[in-house]
C-alpha cells in the first residue's frame, strides 16, 4: 500500500448513539435499575475538542497533507454528517469521506427510522452537529434539519469533500433498520434509488 502504509490512524469512540452530533447543554435524566441517572448528549463538542486536540498535540495541525474519514453503521452514518467538519479543522488538507455501511435509507415501509433520527436531533439539539450546508438550506426553505438533514440520501448532495461510500445491496443492518423489503425486486429496487442519490454528489 504505497499510499497510506504510514498515514496515522485514530479511532474515536463514543456512546450515546448520536453519532457525534449531540450538542445539549442539559443532562437529559433517565431511569436504569430504578435508579436516576443522567445521560450527556455531546458528541459534537466531543468531536470537536478530539480535532483540536489531533491539531494541538498529535502534529495534525498546518502539517496535515491528507485526512480519510470512514465508519461502519452509526460511523458510517457520522463519515456524513461530519466529513465537511473535518475540512473547516484542517483546511489545507485533502480530506475525503468513505462511509461503510451507514448509507440507512428512509422508507415507507419503515417511518420508525426518519422518525428516529428526528428524535436523536431533537432530543441532543443536535442541529450543530449535523452538516452544515444542509442545515443552512433546510432553515432557507423552513424545514427542520432533523427532519431535512439526518438521513445520508439528504445529506449527501450537499457534502463539499469528496465522497466514497461503501455499501452492499443486501447489508442485513440497512435492511432491518431501514425498511421491511426482503424480496430481491423490492431491494435492487431500494438500490437504484441509493444510486440515484448518490449521483447528485458525482
Amino acid at each position: 500500500n504505497p499510499l497510506s502504509h504510514d498515514w496515522n490512524k485514530v479511532i474515536m469512540m463514543y456512546c450515546d448513539g448520536g453519532s457525534y452530533s449531540g450538542n445539549n447543554a442539559t443532562a437529559v435524566p433517565v431511569m436504569w435499575n430504578g435508579t436516576q441517572r443522567f445521560i450527556h448528549y455531546r458528541g459534537a463538542r466531543n468531536l470537536d475538542f478530539a480535532l483540536k486536540t489531533l491539531a494541538k498535540d498529535h502534529g495534525m495541525g498546518e502539517d496535515v497533507t491528507d485526512v480519510l474519514i470512514s465508519g461502519d453503521s452509526a460511523g458510517g452514518l457520522a463519515s456524513y454528517w461530519h466529513a465537511d467538519r473535518f475540512k473547516s479543522a484542517f483546511p489545507e488538507a485533502f480530506v475525503a469521506t468513505v462511509p461503510d455501511s451507514g448509507f440507512f435509507i428512509g422508507d415507507s415501509t419503515k417511518p420508525e427510522w426518519p422518525a428516529a433520527l428526528q428524535w436523536i436531533a431533537s432530543a441532543m439539539n443536535n442541529t450543530a452537529g449535523l452538516d452544515a450546508s444542509c442545515v443552512h438550506d433546510a432553515v432557507q426553505r423552513g424545514v427542520t434539519p432533523g427532519e431535512a438533514c439526518t438521513l445520508p440520501e439528504d445529506v449527501a448532495p450537499h457534502i463539499g469533500v469528496p465522497l466514497f461510500t461503501m455499501n452492499s445491496k443486501y447489508d442485513p443492518a440497512l435492511i432491518s433498520i431501514s425498511t421491511t423489503v426482503k424480496t430481491p425486486a423490492a431491494i435492487n429496487g431500494e438500490q437504484q434509488r441509493k444510486n440515484s442519490h448518490l449521483a447528485l454528489h458525482s
